[in-house]
C-alpha cells in the first residue's frame, strides 16, 4: 500500500514531520533533567543563534502539551566577560 512507509516512520514533535534520521534529546531544563525528542534538523535550527528563542518557547509550549507544566527554576544572572 503506497505511503504506509512514511505512516511507520516517527514524527518531530516540533516540524511535525515524519523523519527517517536520527531523533535527539534536546534539553528544557537542565535541574530537573527534562528534555524532548526532536529529529536533527529541528535540533540544528534551535542551536542557530537568530532561532533560539523563538524555537525555544515552541519547544517549551509542545513538552507542557505533551508532559503538562515545567518547574519553574531560578538561574543565577551570568557574568559579563570583561566587565
Amino acid at each position: 500500500m503506497p505511503g504506509c512507509e512514511n505512516s511507520r516512520m516517527p514524527q518531530c514533535p516540533l516540524c511535525k514531520r515524519r523523519r527517517r534520521g536520527r531523533f535527539v534529546d534536546h534539553h528544557i531544563t537542565y535541574v530537573p533533567e527534562r528534555t524532548i525528542s526532536i529529529c536533527e534538523f529541528c535540533h540544528w535550527v534551535i542551536h542557530r543563534p537568530a532561532n533560539v528563542d523563538a524555537l525555544l518557547e515552541r519547544i517549551k509550549r509542545t513538552y507542557t502539551e505533551t508532559y503538562g507544566a515545567l518547574p519553574v527554576i531560578a538561574h543565577a544572572p551570568r557574568e559579563v566577560a570583561g566587565g
